[in-house]
């Protein structure tokens, strides 16, 4: 092989190294809340929620995930349009709401029931601008489904 064949590759390499870790470092960071079981007859349902970021009055987008740890199907479900809901609490001001994403949304009234299969998942997205000054805030987040898991709850910081 030529010595400028070499050096064509081995920079083609180190590049395609650069371009990997420059979308790696473009990609939003993404932090996981908490996880918290809860068992509900002879299933066991999770529920997880990731958010990125949280900075004040800027796009927020909260996943929950609901996971099935049984080896049996679960079968869930919703009575509205809404499948989930993020709040936050001031603890300084007992415990007053400062965001509620389904504050000003309305959802239709329909009965919807889904399976999930054992060791699956079902994940719901919800977005919304985080209108909350920068301050700690107690994070509240569930599923609005029968049956439900357990609630999270822990303490978030929102940045400027």
């Amino acid at each position: 092989m030529r010595t400028g064949t070499r050096r064509r590759r081995a920079v083609g390499g180190m590049l395609a190294v650069l371009v990997a870790l420059a979308v790696v470092g473009c990609t939003k960071k993404t932090e996981k809340v908490r996880t918290l079981e809860n068992t509900t007859g002879d299933a066991r349902l999770n529920l997880t929620v990731t958010h990125g970021p949280l900075v004040a009055h800027q796009p927020v987008v909260w996943q929950l995930v609901f996971s099935n740890v049984s080896a049996q199907n679960v079968q869930i479900t919703f009575r509205t349009a809404q499948r989930g809901e993020v709040v936050l609490l001031d603890k300084s001001h007992n415990n007053k709401v400062v965001y509620q994403w389904s504050k000003g949304r309305s959802f239709t009234q329909s009965l919807a029931t889904s399976t999930i299969g054992p060791r699956k998942k079902l994940a719901i997205t919800l977005e919304g601008t985080l209108d909350v000054a920068a301050g700690t805030y107690q994070l509240r987040a569930g599923m609005a489904s029968t049956p439900a898991p357990t609630p999270v709850f822990v303490e978030v910081t929102v940045r400027k």
